[in-house]
């Protein structure tokens, strides 16, 4: 075989590897992209809901900066009451946002659901509702 055939095998194989490697590439980055996506949708229903904390959280992650996620995280961590922080930042603006944003009949099966559950609970109920 000649020289010249040689070259123009090893130049067809490299493109045709260097074409895999881009397609390989490119997949890659749309599922990075449908990720950061996904991830900013739940941000933005967390905004939406008053969770700033979480929201914050979430859009540090998606933009990647680590530090401040691992500020966030650490301050949740390291929380003397960690349910109290995860109730105060995360669930009780959710909870408000739900009951404000939920229809009447939604409001009536969530209330005949904790109902459900209260009746064989040993659990302190709330004195105020």
């Amino acid at each position: 075989m000649s020289m010249l055939w040689i070259i123009i095998i090893s130049i067809v194989i490299t493109l045709v590897l260097a074409f895999i490697v881009a397609l390989l590439i490119r997949k890659a980055d749309n599922k990075v992209d449908d990720f950061q996506r996904k991830i900013n949708k739940l941000e933005n229903c967390f905004a939406e809901a008053g969770a700033s904390w979480m929201s914050e959280l979430l859009e540090d992650l998606v933009v990647g900066d680590e530090t401040a996620t691992v500020h966030k995280l650490r301050d949740f961590i390291e929380a003397p009451n960690v349910p109290l922080f995860f109730l105060e930042k995360v669930a009780l603006p959710c909870a408000k946002y739900a009951i404000r944003e939920a229809t009447p009949e939604q409001l009536l099966k969530l209330k005949s659901e904790f109902a459900k559950n209260d009746e064989g609970s040993d659990a302190p109920t709330n004195p105020s509702t």
